[in-house]
This record gives structure tokens, sequence and C-alpha cells, in this order.
């Protein structure tokens, strides 16, 4: 099992690129199938579904005969009828009519305005019940929230539908007759899972990296790679990508492009990882190189690297779409992460490339004077180009402050001062980053409001007029217009006629401008009301501030917006004899207005510019302010804010920064944007701190064992972990806690807020109806339709009012309802909870498409405290200024929350260093800790673990320096005691056979004795020879003991040696060598003393050759590092390890004749001149004395 683990973990990047790119193709392969209409998938969930409102329609009326109710659980739409009048319904979401029609309820299919039904009925005397289920939602136009999308219960395959049985796939019902035909829609193909980018990105690093580490020693295999690089890259330029990722945002042109060679964001991505990993690997194949030219070039050319990371910063936030403002963080999505991801890597590679750079000039032995000196013209050469560029001058000297904050730490290897140097060198990425960005932002959002101004300057919209010029024919004929007669009887309302024109001519391109009109007679008498425009205003208006269009003269340009009106229409309408004025008010959506129009009713048609949303902007007109939105408060004239010498520019004020472009003097449009403050500096800069330093705890868990088991890590960094990591978890859990909290009660506070506006609109309301018995649509729609329009403009919110049936009765909106985004019956639950419940008020979430907004009810009487209805608010008019609002608050929650964890993990380093500094301390002092020598104390005052750690420390010193001074006592009285045996024994020795010969001496001597002379003087000379034995071990003893001060003098250490080896050449059948350098070598030493270490080293050799047939003695000198080395070798007996540990003892020896003195004396000459000696020795093959001496010049 280990065996598999280490292979997994050597090819660790391989198995994850091999994972991420199978990954890709099966979610590529799922992706075509999905595309793909599944015919009879979708002909067995039609059956099953109709089987199911065939069991549904008898069961629920029989459900609400007897309850009064519909069932809550039932799986589709109910409707009943008594005696074709609607009664109950579990849905407001279908848009069907009041009363029964030829259209529904009715079996089979049905084709409404929000989509396309299938239905079934269940009728029992007067009752009829309607279940029907929804095949495809379709709606006449298109936005960010309505979309035409087929049931999610069919699949997430899209499809349209046709009646004609000849085209696409047939469906056919249980009786098998034919229903329609499922097409394909040629958008059908999914869009791109959000996943797939980063996806292919993870592998495409792991395979790249992977390749790196394999070739990281072998310097062809790195040129290999970069070659690999190059080629792999021209080959997916060449690759159909555009096939693969046809429906992905991150390949579009709109999201991002700059040149053939950043066609794209996927192309941008790509290019910027083989570019870091490129750079990475050719500066890794220079580090071989020890020429110090090649490396100061090396040392200029990472600035190259450095500023291309900076241009591919400035290539995306001025070249795409990608949202990348820190301050907006809803809007950040998964391209902004990916592009944040990819800039980290730069900087990642950039940071490796640094550090062996430097690392080659510590080699080179480079003084940092140097690097300093380098570094200096360095920056003062990009100051000039600074000059002539937009880069900030941070920007372009970052590198060399991190240059010197790695000179700083280069040396220090401890995990805990790497783990800071890191952190250091993030908290400067992310501010270079930040800074760039804004400031790039800030530039970007200048041209972007340039571009705005100019288009806001000129209004007048030359398509429209085209549209309205190609359309006219048919609006005049429309028989609608026969309605209206010159006895001014007519059978339609208002908003009814302005529902109808909308949905035949007046959309799409119309749907930018809010449209409300009027019908006149030939006398200029409105049809619709008394209080309207009359038509002299009209045609005083027209007249006044009118500019008739070239392209059809009944449409009038409005170019100072007189009321705010962009276009006004007066069609001439002929009926017979008689003629009519059909009179249109066109008032461009193009700025935003106070109450705002609903998001929901435009068009992505529409010539809307929703970016203006974010803005203030101000709309001059000879000289007076006439238009004015957003929360900056512009002065009303345009003398006393805008410079007068420039036609376009911009400047800050009361802590905005606004963009001015003039039309002329007194005619100009100004778009202001609140400037960046500090805070929002911080905040970003906490953001991608944090998002940085995520993925390099990641990235660092990935690519080593050492990491994840905890292996060579400090326990001073296991602190700063745990402490950092409790203090993101505290911060973690603290910003979700109030986020949810505050959250929920700003949520209650909005809704009281509501029902507030809801109760006052009651109120007024009641004044209105309070005579009326009950609510209808022809008797109280028209005035009903005016109150709510203006009570709507005073709470800006958007109105309904229902009968006690709940029937829509009239609307400040009605286009909601007239367009079948919701149906004109009240939604069920509110009517329900108001009804049945007897509930006075009732607010919960609707959704039309994917709009959710709050929706409260309140019931209406009258005079009498009669219910005659329900009032009700929806909230969707100011939906994106409650969005607005909820995004800020809990934006600025994230902003406190990531910046409270930026300073966190800094502040925790910090306070995790000062608490673990005692802990480096007390490290140090007992990795110094020498025996028998003098270990200082630790000073430490506080009473606490660590100081109770502290004193047991210094009193173990203290005990320690008793034990050494013992064992240094006992040690020498040892030594001595031995001394003084090995000296007794060798006196004793002698001391004997003397005696014996002067006994026999006394016993046979005889002076007459011819003999007896000679007798003697061989007795006497033996016992001087023993006598002088004892004294050579008195000498000896006595230079053991007083060891005097060497004299140095600086010798030729080869001639010495020569002249010592050349006294032993002739001894009998031992063989010397002597390896003789070429060069004299010199060193300081006591030439007396230093004959004496060879001497002793060289009788040992010989002695150790005694019974060897073949002796050889062999002597070396060389300079290594500026150190002489001497060798004397021998092929003698050896040293057996138990003896090898007392080998320089003294009177120890190996041999049974010596004092043992000699080695110690050898070892005490050597460290007295400053070197080493050691030894090597295997028994039976021999031994090898080394010694190490400094030389000199």
């Amino acid at each position: 099992m280990k065996k598999w683990v280490d292979i997994a973990l050597k090819f660790k990047y391989f198995i994850l690129a091999i994972s991420a790119f199978s990954w890709l193709l099966f979610e590529h392969a799922s992706l075509e199938k999905e595309g793909r209409i599944p015919e009879k998938k979708i002909q067995e969930l039609f059956l099953q579904q109709e089987q199911k409102i065939k069991r549904t329609a008898p069961s629920a009326l029989h459900y609400f005969k007897r309850n009064g109710s519909i069932r809550g659980n039932e799986a589709c739409q109910i409707h009943i009828y008594k005696r074709d009048r609607l009664i109950k319904w579990n849905t407001n979401k279908v848009p069907v009519s009041n009363f029964s029609s030829i259209q529904f309820p009715s079996r089979g299919l049905i084709q409404l305005q929000n989509g396309w039904y299938y239905g079934d009925i269940c009728k029992e005397g007067e009752y009829l019940c309607c279940a029907s289920f929804c095949i495809i939602q379709e709606y006449s136009y298109a936005n960010e929230f309505i979309a035409s999308h087929p049931n999610p219960i069919f699949g997430k395959t899209k499809f349209g539908i046709s009646l004609d049985a000849n085209r696409g796939i047939p469906i056919y019902n249980a009786a098998k007759q034919y229903c329609f035909s499922v097409i394909g829609n040629e958008n059908s193909s999914e869009p791109t899972p959000w996943y797939v980018l980063p996806i292919f990105l993870i592998g495409l690093i792991s395979l790249i990296y992977g390749l790196y580490k394999q070739v990281e020693t072998n310097r062809i295999g790195r040129w290999l790679l970069v070659l690999g690089i190059l080629i792999s890259r021209i080959i997916l330029f060449e690759l159909p990508l555009d096939h693969v990722f046809e429906q992905a945002s991150f390949h579009s042109a709109e999201l991002f492009a700059y040149n053939e060679w950043f066609p794209s964001f996927l192309d941008f991505c790509i290019n910027s990882v083989f570019i870091s990993f490129g750079f990475l690997t050719i500066f890794k194949s220079f580090k071989e190189t020890k020429n110090t030219r090649f490396i100061w070039i090396q040392y200029v050319s990472i600035y190259g690297v450095w500023m291309t990371i900076v241009y591919l910063i400035k290539m995306v936030v001025l070249h795409s779409s990608i949202p990348v403002n820190f301050n907006q963080f809803f809007d950040l999505n998964t391209d902004s992460f990916v592009f944040f991801g990819i800039i980290g890597l730069n900087f990642l590679c950039f940071q490796k490339i640094l550090f062996g750079i430097v690392e080659r000039l510590y080699e080179q032995n480079l003084k940092g004077i140097l690097v300093l000196i380098g570094s200096v013209i360095l920056v003062f050469i990009f100051w000039v180009i600074a000059g002539s560029t937009d880069f900030s001058y941070f920007t372009l000297i970052l590198p060399f402050l991190i240059i010197f904050v790695n000179q700083l730490f280069f040396r220090r290897k401890e995990s805990m001062q790497q783990f800071s140097f890191q952190l250091v060198l993030l908290c400067l990425f992310s501010f270079v980053f930040i800074h760039e960005l804004i400031q790039k932002n800030e530039r970007k959002d200048i041209e972007n409001r340039a571009i705005y101004a100019k288009k806001i300057a000129t209004e007048r919209d030359v398509n429209l007029e085209i549209e309205y010029a190609e359309l006219q024919a048919k609006l005049t004929s429309d028989r609608i217009f026969h309605q209206f007669s010159a006895d001014m009887s007519m059978s339609i309302e208002v908003g009814t006629l302005s529902a109808i024109l909308e949905k035949r001519y007046f959309h799409g391109i119309w749907d930018g401008y809010d449209l409300s009109l009027d019908v006149f007679t030939d006398k200029g008498v409105s049809f619709f009301s008394k209080d309207s425009t009359s038509f002299e205003q009209i045609n005083e208006l027209i007249h006044r501030h009118g500019s008739s269009s070239d392209i059809d003269p009944s449409m009038y340009f409005m170019p100072h917006e007189e009321e705010g009106l962009t276009y006004v229409i007066l069609q001439k309408i002929t009926l017979g004899e008689k003629f009519i004025f059909l009179y249109v008010r066109l008032k461009s959506k193009r700025i935003p207005e106070e109450i705002g129009f609903p998001r929901l009713l435009i068009s992505d048609e529409a010539n809307v510019i929703r970016d203006l949303e974010e803005y203030s902007i101000a709309k001059y007109t000879e000289g007076h302010l006439i238009h004015q939105s957003g929360s900056f408060n512009y002065p009303v004239s345009i003398f006393s804010f805008l410079p007068t010498n420039k036609i376009e520019g911009s400047f800050k004020q009361e802590g905005y920064h606004h963009y001015y472009y003039r039309k002329s003097n007194q005619n100009a449009i100004v778009i202001s944007i609140m400037s960046k403050s500090w805070f929002d500096y911080i905040t970003s800069f906490a953001y991608i701190f944090c998002f940085w330093g995520l993925l390099m705890v990641i990235i660092y868990m990935i690519n080593g064992r050492a990491v994840i088991s905890g292996i060579d890590l400090s326990f001073a960094f296991k602190i700063q972990i745990a402490f950092i990591l409790v203090l993101v978890l505290s911060l973690l859990l603290y910003g979700v806690g109030s986020g949810i909290f505050v959250g929920k009660q700003y949520e209650d506070f909005t809704r009281s807020n509501i029902q507030d506006k809801l109760s006052s609109i009651q109120e007024e309301l009641r004044s209105k109806v309070a005579k009326n018995a009950s609510l209808t649509v022809l008797k109280d729609r028209t005035h009903l339709q005016n109150t709510l329009r203006k009570i709507s403009s005073i709470f800006h919110t958007d109105l309904n009012v229902y009968d006690k049936h709940g029937l829509l009765v009239a609307s400040s909106r009605p286009k909601i309802f007239d367009l079948g985004l919701i149906s004109e019956q009240m939604n069920p639950l509110a009517l329900a909870e108001l009804q049945l419940k007897n509930k006075s008020s009732f607010s919960h979430s609707e959704e039309i498409g994917k709009l959710s907004f709050i929706s409260s009810y309140l019931p209406i009487y009258n005079e009498n405290r009669k219910e005659i209805g329900y009032v009700n608010l929806q909230h969707f008019g100011q939906q994106q200024e409650y969005e607005n609002q909820i995004e800020t608050f809990v934006t600025s929650i994230i902003n406190v929350f990531i910046l409270l964890l930026a300073l966190s993990v800094i502040i925790g380093l910090m306070v995790s260093n000062w608490l673990i500094e005692p802990l480096n301390i007390l490290k140090k002092h007992m990795s110094n800790i020498q025996f028998g020598k003098e270990n200082k104390h630790i000073n430490y005052q506080q009473k606490d673990e660590i100081g109770t750690i502290v004193q047991a420390y210094n009193d173990k010193l203290d005990e320690l320096k008793i034990a050494a001074q013992k064992l240094a006592s006992t040690e020498r009285e040892s030594a001595w005691r031995e001394m003084a045996q090995q000296i007794a024994h060798e006196i004793k020795n002698p001391l004997t056979p003397m005696k014996l010969s002067i006994q026999h001496l006394l016993r046979s001597y005889d002076p007459k004795d011819e003999e007896g002379e000679k007798h003697l003087n061989r007795v006497l000379h033996s016992i001087i020879e023993q006598i002088d034995g004892l004294a050579r071990i008195a000498n000896e003893f006595s230079d053991f003991a007083k060891m005097p001060e060497p004299i140095f003098q600086r010798e030729n250490m080869v001639e010495m040696i020569e002249k010592v080896v050349h006294l032993y050449e002739n001894e009998g059948q031992i063989t010397f060598e002597f390896d003789k350098p070429t060069q004299a070598i010199f060193v300081n030493v006591d030439r007396n003393l230093w004959t004496q270490v060879m001497v002793n080293l060289l009788q040992n050799s010989q002695q150790a050759l005694i019974g060897i047939e073949l002796g050889k003695i062999r002597v070396s000198i060389s300079v290594v590092d500026h150190q002489c080395l001497m060798e004397v070798s021998d092929n003698g007996c050896g040293i057996s390890d138990e003896e090898s540990e007392r080998i320089f003892t003294p009177h120890f020896t190996t041999k049974s004749s010596g004092s043992g003195i000699g080695l110690s004396l050898v070892k005490q000459i050597v460290e007295k001149h400053g070197g080493t000696i050691s030894f090597e020795s295997k028994v039976n093959i021999g031994t090898t004395f080394r010694l190490d001496l400094p030389t000199v010049d």
C-alpha cells in the first residue's frame, strides 16, 4: 500500500491533470447529449403529465365542492369556474381571463400570452374544473428576468413548439392524437457551466508544473519543456476550440478581446500560464552559470518579467467586461476569480525567479552595496520610463523592495521566518495589484462615462424614427381606431388601448421609452379625460420645443427634453370623412428616474444603458439643471459647477468624481461617481490578500508531504498556524452570525416600512371608495387607475386593487397584466390568508420569471367597515433600489469581515511571534550549551509558565556547571592516577634488574680477578642504560606537563616534511612515498614542535608495520579551501574500535613498549597551531592520520 501511495505522490500533478481533463471530456459529452432533443423522454413525460391532469381535474373539483377550496399540494394548475365565471385558482402565473372563453378553459393544447399549456376539463353541473400544465414558457420579449424556456419537468434541453406535424418530433396524447411537434431551438445548447474554465486551468497548470518538476534538474529537459510550451501554444491556436466552448462566455469576444494572440479570455489564461512557466523554466536553465556578468543580465531582465505581469493586469482591466471591483462584491463571478488566480500564479512564478537570482548573487559573493547601486540605476531608468507610461512609480520600484526584503530573510531557513517572509511578500504583491487595479478601473470608468455622456447628449434615435416610419401605415389603418366616433362614445379604455398598441406595434426598440397616449377629436377634445393635456398645449409644445423628424414629419424630437419628453408623436388618423389625432408621448429610459422603470418590463432590445444606474447624472440645458438622478446634489446653474474652458473633462468635488461633456457652452451632461476612499483600498487589499493566501495554503498542501504531515515544521510555526486558524474561525462564525442576524433585522425593517406605506395607501383608497358597496371593473377601473398612478408616484411603488373575490380591478402598472407576466387573479396564498384566516395584512415573496420581490396585501373597507376588496403593493418597481440596499449592507459586512480577517492574520503573526519569542530564546540557549564551558543564564522576569521553564533551565545550568567541575576534577585525578601508575610501572620495570645486578655484583665482584673488572663494567653499563631510560621517562612526563608555547614563523610546509621523510627513507623494508606538490605551501608554525609532530606520526606508522612484509608509509600534502591538508598513511595492523576511543589519551598505547604520550603530545601541538587532527583505521588494513592547518599568502 505504501508503495502505491509513494507512486501516487510522485506523479500527483499528472494524476490531477488527467482527472481534470477527464472530467471536462465527460462534461462535454454530457452537454452534447443534453443538447439533443430526447424524443422518447419528452413523449413519456408528456403522457405522464397528461395522465396526471386527467386524474387531478375531477378530484380537485370534488374536493372543492366538499371543502370550498383547492388542495395546496396539487401538482398542476387548477382553475374552477361557476357559470363561466372564475371563482377559484391555485396560481396567478397562468394569464387567464376572469371569464371562460373559447381559448380557456379547454381540453388539449392551449396557447396563452406567456406560453403553451396542455389542459383537461371536468364539468359537473354549473361547475367546471380545468387542470393544466405548462409545456413551454414563451414571452413577447426577453431580458435578464424573463426568458422563454421549456418546463423543467422535460429536462434541461431547450426546444420550441410547432403545430406542423411535418416539422420536428411529433408528440401524441394518450389517444394517439397529434398534439404538437417539438422543434430544435437555435440556442438549444446548454451554456457551458461556470466550473469548466477553472477545472481546465487546474489541469493545464498541473500538467505543466508536473513536467517542470520532472525536468527541474535536467538542463536539456528544461529547454525541451520551453520548446514544448511554444509548440503546444501554436497547436492550441489551431485547435477548433470554438466548437468545444461555443456556448462559453470565457471564449466570447464580448467578455474579452485584445488582439490576435489574445482573442478571448480563455486565450489570455492559457497565454498567462505558458508565459509564467516559460519564464520560470528559462531562468532555471541559466541557474548553473557562474559568469557574474550573465547573472547581472538576468538581474536586469527580471524587470521585463515584472512589466509583463503588470501589462497583463492592464490588458484585462481595460479590454474586458470582467467585473474586478471588490467594492461591488456581488458582481464578481467565476471569470473574476480566475483572473485573480492567474495573476497570483504570475506573481508566484516571479517570486521563484527572483529568489533564484538573489541566491546566485549570494553564491558569487556579490556584495549588497553592488546590488543596491544596480537597483538605484534601474530605478532611475524605470522612473524615466514611467514618465511616458501610465504605470505608477510604486509599481515600477516594487521589485527592488522585494529584493531587499529577500536579502533580509535569505539566510533564515526556519519555517516561522519563511512564513513571515511569505506574508510580507503577499502584502506587497496584494498592494501593487490593488493599486494597479483601482488605477486602471478609474481610467476605464472615465472612458465609459465619456461614451455614456455622448450617448445621452445625442438623444435623437434614428433607428426609432425609421421604425415608426415603417409601422405608420399599419398603425393608422388599424381597425381599433374605428371605435372612436364623433359623439365621443367608445368601448375601450386608454389603458387597454395602450396595451393593444404596445403589443402590436410599440415593442422591441420601443421598450427603451416610457409610452403614454391620448386620442383627440378633430376639434381637439380628448376621448379619455378632461384632465389630460389640451390639444392647444400639445401644439404649443411642438411648435416651441419640437424638431420634426426628417424621416416622418408626424414625429417630433425634443432636444431640450421639455417636460422630460424625448419624442412626441402627433399622428392624424383618417376615419372615412372624419379624422382623429393619436398623441403619443415618449420618455427615454436611458437615464434612471427617481422612481425607476421596472427592469422586468424592459426588453433586451431596448436602447437602455443599465450601467447608468451606478452613477449620479445631471443634464443642463440653457445653463439650468433640467434633470438629475442619483445621490449627488447638483447645483441648479451650470456656471457655478463646471469649468468654462473645456468641452469635456473630469474633476473631483464633494467626495465625488465628475465627468462632464458639453454640447455647447450652456448645455452639458455630467456623470458622477463617488470617489475611492482609503477604506476602499484597504478592503480591496484585504480581499485579494485573503484570496491569494487561501490559494497559497492550498498550493503548499498539494506541493509536499512535509506540509501535510507536519514534518520539518517548528513548534513556533505550529503555534502561529493554530493561532491564526482560531482567529479565522472565530471571525468567520462572527461574520456569518452577525450577517444573518442583521440581514434579518434589515428585512424586517423593510417589510415594516412597506407595511406603513400600505397602511397609508389603505387610508387614501378608503376615502376614494368609502361610498362603494363593492368594486367592479366597469364602474371603478378608470378612476381607481388614475388614483393608483398618483399614489404610486408619491410612494414610489406599484399598486394593484382586487375585488373581494380576488379579481383585478385596477393597477398603477397594467402592463404587467397586459403582457401576461402574471394573471389578473390575486395570489391564492394571500387570498386564503386574508379571506379564510381573516388576517389584517399579509406579506410574502413572489416571483415573476427570475425576479423575486416582496408583495404585501391589505383589505380595503368602505365607510361601513365592510370589506370590499384588497390593495396589493408590489415592490418590484423599487426592487433595484431594495436589492442595492441589501447588497450594500451585506457587502459592508463582508468588507469588514475580510478586513478583520486580513488584520487578524497579520496581527496574529505579530502576537504569536511575541508569545513564542521566549521559546526562541530558550531554544537558542539550549542549542549553545557546551559541557565544561561557561553557559549563560536566560534573563526572563515574567512569572508565567515560560518563566518556570526558564528558571528550571537556569537551575539545571548551575547543576551542570557543578557536575562538569566535579567530572573534570575526577578526570584529572583519574588521569594523574593512571599516569602515576604508568610511570611507576615504567620505573619499577628497570629497578628490579638494576637491584639484581647490583646484588649479584656485590657477591661476585673480586677486585683482584681480571674478569671482575670486565664484569663490573658490563653491569655498570647496563645500570646506566636503565637510568637513561628512567631519565627519558621523566623528561617525557615533564614535556607533557609543561608544553611550551609555539613560536610561529612563516614556514614552507613542503620543505619541512620532506626533510623529516628523508630521515626515515632508509629504514629496512618499509617503502616511503611522498606526494610532493609542485608549489610551496606556507603556514605559520613552530618549526621544532611541528617536526616533533611528524616524527611521532612516522614512528607510530613504523611500529604499526612490525611484522608486515611489504610495509608502506605514504605522506601527502595539499591545499583545499585555504587549508593545508596533510595525511600520513600506513598499511599496518590498524586500530580497533575500542582502542580508537582512547587513542589520544595520555599514556595510552597499543604497543608493548613506549610511554603512550606521543599522540597526546601531537594532538596538543596541532590544536595550539589552530589545526585539527583526525584518523581513520581498519584492523589489518591500515591507518590514516589527517591534519589541517590554515595557510597564509
